[in-house]
């Protein structure tokens, strides 16, 4: 069977393994093309086909996106970056019209979802526990949100509403000065609250950002797929590193509480398709429950990850989306991930 799959945000470093994950059921016959801002992204040495695309929010982007649809026979368009799932989700129906089936939630809850303070909102407004959290409108609205949830006895978490890929992301703590963090940590995205609202201060107004507890306990990537509003498979990737940001070692787990709190906010939103929740315990003791701290209203970066522990999410969630049958309840192994770079070498000459 031969299925003409678009794949948005073809430059990122995960393609070649969402990718591969589709290629490699023998079963089916995926012709890729990858759709990109930058006309040198890595994605087109591994797609078919290769069209650059203005941003997702740009109004030019549905009508570039639907040309193309209807040049390749699209069947289905895999959103991989939140600003292409924003728009995509909304106009559904112009996809769909052209032939192509786009593999999002409905537009309001990707809306939603992809705004943390919303998100947070959201669930809390519909009985499903969430992290203590603030929604700051001013900078003195930070400073109490900030104390409110116990700095500088307690680490807390600021980030942007709106923003993709741990871009924004702070951990405040006062534990280490200033100095020592910049000069000695890797990836820095901690720091003492007065050193990071020094930085903010620049301009007279606060960003949209969302204030919330930081959870110290396990973390879980969970990858959810739904079908008609109700989900189906919730799989954890449990953190091993790094601590924040994308998950570079992870381990597929059957952690029924990470994936009973997963269910419950995918069946929240009425979700459909392929999603990722993030969740994490307080605690090292996990003796609560997990609570959620970002969604992801799409596929997401370690979804290849399914299939080599035996239940291919992705693929499922493009059958889904064409009106085939999928398997149901099917188990996954328990197997770690390492997530790695790999190199593509081209002649220098000829580009």
């Amino acid at each position: 069977m031969q299925i003409t799959a678009i794949m948005t945000s073809c430059g990122g470093e995960i393609i070649p393994g969402i990718i591969d994950c589709l290629r490699s059921e023998p079963d089916y016959d995926f012709k890729i093309i990858g759709v990109d801002m930058d006309d040198d992204a890595v994605g087109q040495r591994f797609a078919d086909a290769f069209y650059t695309v203005p941003g997702g929010l740009d109004e030019q982007y549905i009508p570039r996106m639907r040309e193309i649809v209807e040049t390749e026979a699209v069947d289905v368009i895999v959103p991989l970056s939140d600003q292409e799932t924003r728009s995509l989700s909304k106009h559904k129906n112009v996809l769909q019209t052209a032939g192509a089936e786009v593999l999002t939630p409905d537009g309001e809850a990707v809306e939603i979802s992809s705004d943390k303070g919303s998100m947070l909102k959201y669930l809390d407004d519909h009985g499903v526990s969430v992290p203590e959290y603030r929604l700051p409108d001013s900078f003195e609205e930070l400073d109490e949100a900030v104390a409110e949830l116990g700095y500088p006895e307690k680490k807390v978490v600021m980030k942007p509403r709106r923003q993709r890929a741990a871009r924004g992301f702070w951990i405040l703590s006062d534990e280490r000065s200033t100095q020592d963090l910049v000069m000695n940590e890797k990836s820095l995205q901690t720091l003492p609250y007065e050193s990071l609202k020094r930085l903010l201060t620049d301009k007279p107004s606060l960003p949209e950002v969302v204030v919330m507890e930081y959870l110290e306990g396990p973390d879980f990537n969970v990858d959810c797929l739904s079908l008609d509003g109700e989900t189906e498979y919730q799989i954890p990737i449990r953190r091993v590193k790094p601590d924040a940001g994308p998950v570079q070692i992870g381990e597929t787990t059957h952690d029924k509480r990470v994936q009973k709190m997963s269910k419950q906010i995918s069946d929240a939103f009425r979700f459909e398709y392929n999603t990722n929740v993030e969740v994490a315990y307080r605690t090292e003791e996990e003796a609560d429950e997990p609570l959620v701290y970002e969604i992801n209203p799409r596929v997401s970066g370690p979804i290849a990850t399914h299939k080599a522990a035996g239940v291919n999410l992705l693929l499922y969630g493009i059958l889904a989306a064409l009106d085939h049958s999928i398997p149901t309840n099917k188990d996954f192994n328990e197997i770690r991930v390492h997530r790695c770079w790999q190199e593509i070498y081209e002649d220098a000459k000829s580009l």
